[in-house]
C-alpha cells in the first residue's frame, strides 16, 4: 500500500469514528478533506483507485445535480454497515499476482504519460 492509500484509509478511518461507526457505506469525504489530511489533490484519484484495488474501499462516485454537488461516498469493506451487513473483506480476495500486475500496469501508465509530457515539450519548443 503507497503512503497515499494509508492516508486515505486513514482519513476515512476517522470520518467513521467521526460518525460512531453508524455511517459506514455512506461516509462523506471531499478532496479538501482529504488534502487537509496530508493527502496531495493530484494524488486523491490514485489513492482511491489503489484502496478500491486492494479490496479496503468501495468508491461511489457523486454526481452533479441541477446544480447541486453530490460528494462522494466510501464504504469501508473491513467494517459492517449500518443496515447492520456484515463486512464483506474483499480485501482477503487480493492475490500477490494480481497486485504485482496492477503495479505493473500503474508503472507501464506513468512511463506512458511521462513519454507523452516529453513529447508535448518537444512540440511547444518548435
Amino acid at each position: 500500500m503507497s503512503v497515499n492509500c494509508h492516508k486515505l484509509i486513514d482519513r476515512l478511518l476517522l470520518e467513521h469514528c467521526n460518525n460512531a461507526g453508524l455511517e459506514n457505506g455512506s461516509l462523506i469525504c471531499t478532496y479538501n478533506h482529504f488534502q487537509e489530511y496530508g493527502l496531495t489533490r493530484n494524488m486523491i484519484r490514485f489513492a482511491i483507485e489503489e484502496a478500491g484495488f486492494l479490496g479496503l474501499v468501495k468508491h461511489q462516485r457523486g454526481e452533479r445535480v441541477f446544480a447541486k454537488n453530490q460528494p462522494n461516498s466510501y464504504r469501508l469493506t473491513f467494517y459492517g454497515t449500518k443496515d447492520a451487513k456484515d463486512p464483506t473483506n474483499e480485501w482477503k480476495l487480493v492475490t500477490t499476482e494480481r497486485v504485482k500486475a496492477y503495479r505493473k500496469k500503474k508503472k507501464e501508465a506513468k512511463e506512458k504519460r511521462k513519454q507523452f509530457k516529453i513529447k508535448m515539450k518537444q512540440r511547444s519548443l518548435k
